[in-house]
């Protein structure tokens, strides 16, 4: 982010991706340089918040038990790596008994790499918050509902109601699961039972969460697969394209336009951008800008009252059938104490590039 840009988000514009077990455990295994490029992309950017809840790390807990153990007895067994039947070791992967691996001794490894990497790693390195997403009473109904209303997994459907129902008397609005879990996926979008996993939602005033399968990450038309080296350059254009339509799709009442070419003999400090059609415009708003590559957000602390096209005067509210070229000055902006002042160069030069976003504020109406 640019070092102007707003420390303070409005939480409009914070789009939270909430995380499947398998995420998780890909993340700390390192298992797809497609996917941790893009992670380190959403942990650097002020605009997304990775979440999680406290069920999906008990899964994972529980997981990755497992996987450690069955590592020990690999290394046990086969110290030099050769090829192994996976199928005697597949007899371990549930009773965490081997006769060669001393389980109390191993745990404690075991505990220490889960507890004290692992976890810390999720929290630190990748800023995944899961400790707000409680387990709580006010899952259980709907989590009983959206049970019986599909064919979803017991274990898929908890992950689903713990995430967007953070705590008894709040929810998400707008919130995406990542997962690379096909059943998961291919069950919550079953045309044969939509209307009633609609409804299950619904009745308990509850966003119904879009499921993101990181096989298959679509926007714009374009689809990537954060598995697969080959889509590697790509994932990050495609998961910067997916979260200015996560922003888009929750602000769509507010956005006004995209920045457009500011023609050569026009002031220093004019502002260009195009309305959509059938897109209200008022005066007296404040506005948000947010940089085309997501680089940064930047709140006009002065509300702007004056818009033009070709230099005439607008009635307001404004409103056309077409998409609109317009404009307005930024004469000045206030400082920390109040003071008005002229905007750095550096700022406005960044604002009238072409292709930026423009929200009106939503405190602003």
């Amino acid at each position: 982010m640019e070092n102007w840009s707003d420390s303070s988000i409005h939480s409009n514009f914070k789009i939270s991706f909430y995380l499947d077990t398998n995420i998780l455990s890909y993340l700390v295994d390192k298992s797809f340089s497609g996917l941790n490029i893009c992670f380190k992309f959403l942990t650097e950017c002020h605009l997304v918040e990775l979440k999680s809840s406290r069920y999906v790390i008990f899964e994972f807990v529980g997981i990755r038990k497992r996987e450690h153990f069955l590592r020990k007895i690999l290394e046990t067994t086969n110290p030099d790596c050769q090829k192994v039947n996976l199928s005697s070791l597949l007899l371990y992967k549930e009773g965490f008994r081997s006769q060669h691996v001393d389980f109390k001794f191993a745990m404690n490894e075991i505990k220490e790499t889960i507890l004290n990497n692992e976890l810390k790693e999720i929290v630190l390195d990748y800023k995944i918050d899961y400790e707000s997403n409680e387990i709580h009473s006010g899952i259980w109904k709907p989590t009983f509902d959206l049970l019986f209303s599909s064919r979803l997994s017991k274990e898929d459907t908890l992950v689903t109601i713990s995430s967007i129902s953070q705590s008894k008397f709040e929810q998400k609005d707008c919130c995406y699961i990542l997962t690379n879990d096909k059943d998961f996926e291919k069950d919550f979008s079953e045309i044969e039972q939509l209307t009633e996993i609609n409804n299950a939602f619904q009745c308990n005033n509850l966003c119904k969460p879009e499921i993101i399968h990181i096989e298959k990450l679509t926007c714009n038309g374009s689809t990537v697969n954060l598995t697969r080296k080959d889509d590697d350059n790509r994932s990050i254009v495609l998961i910067k394209e997916k979260v200015i339509e996560c922003i888009l799709k929750k602000n769509q009442k507010y956005f006004i336009g995209n920045t457009i070419t500011v023609p050569k003999k026009a002031p220093a400090n004019v502002i260009c951008f195009e309305l959509p059609s059938n897109t209200i415009l008022n005066q007296n708003r404040y506005l948000i800008f947010i940089g085309k590559y997501l680089d940064f957000v930047y709140t006009l602390n002065v509300h702007i009252d004056d818009y033009r096209d070709n230099m005439q005067q607008l009635t307001y509210p404004f409103i056309s059938q077409e998409n609109k070229r317009l404009s307005f000055l930024l004469n000045e902006i206030q400082d920390e104490q109040g003071t008005k002042k002229k905007v750095p160069n550096e700022i406005i030069n960044k604002l009238r590039e072409p292709g930026n976003w423009i929200f009106i504020h939503p405190d602003s109406i």
